[in-house]
This record gives C-alpha cells, sequence and structure tokens, in this order.
C-alpha cells in the first residue's frame, strides 16, 4: 500500500491486488489483479481507529481461458463489519459478450452471476 495523501481523520492510498480468486464456477476462478485506491476516513473520537474505508478500482481475473476486466467497488464500516465488494466485469476471450456481476464479504463468501451483455441492450 501506499499512502498518496494524508491528513486530519483521512488517509488516500492505493493498493495493488494480486491474489487467487477461487469460485465454484470455473469460469470465475483465476488470478485477481489489479490497482485499487482506497480512501479511510479514521475515527476522530478513538485515535488510530478506522471509522470507514472506500475503495474503487480496475481490477481483472485471468484464467486458462479468457479474462474478466472491470471494477471492484468495496466499502466497510464499524457497523458492516467485514467488507462489501461488488465486481462488474466484461469477459474477453471464451468470455467475450458476456458479463460477470459479483457479491463478495470475507465473513459470508461471495455470489455472482455470468449473463449475455445483449441482455443489457436498449430495446430488448
Amino acid at each position: 500500500m501506499t499512502v498518496v495523501e494524508a491528513g486530519e481523520g483521512y488517509a488516500i492510498a492505493r493498493v495493488g491486488v494480486d491474489e487467487p480468486l477461487v469460485a465454484d464456477d470455473p469460469r470465475i476462478s483465476g488470478r485477481l489483479t489489479g490497482e485499487v485506491p482506497l480512501m479511510t476516513a479514521l475515527d476522530t473520537e478513538r485515535p488510530g481507529e478506522v471509522e470507514s474505508t472506500v475503495f474503487a478500482g480496475s481490477v481483472r481475473v485471468d484464467n486458462d481461458d479468457g479474462a474478466w476486466v472491470g471494477t471492484m467497488q468495496a466499502a466497510f464500516t464499524q457497523d458492516l463489519g467485514s467488507p462489501r465488494q461488488v465486481l462488474s466485469l466484461s469477459g474477453t476471450d471464451a468470455y467475450a459478450g458476456c458479463a460477470l456481476t459479483m457479491f463478495i464479504t470475507d465473513a459470508e463468501g461471495g455470489s455472482g452471476v455470468i449473463y449475455p451483455l445483449a441482455a443489457l441492450e436498449p430495446g430488448r
């Protein structure tokens, strides 16, 4: 993580992502990589404690048949507990013409859906 800016009550950083993504569906499993900017709000009543963190950035999942490319967004607050993440990705190679939307939490795992991009065309 590289801190790019910090002030009273907040910090902005860039985080490199490079980790395995394991799913029941082999089309989704692969290597998750990217760079994600994040902003952390510090709890002003409890020094050193994180109140909330949000991040959004570009990511990709590569496997032997192709890749999923798009964005990852997440939020963490003390009330939510573990971070809530949303991945919105478009397929390449064997997955061209498809999209993948995933919802992930550290505590509960994740779920997602693969669907044809044509289904989102206006007038359908």
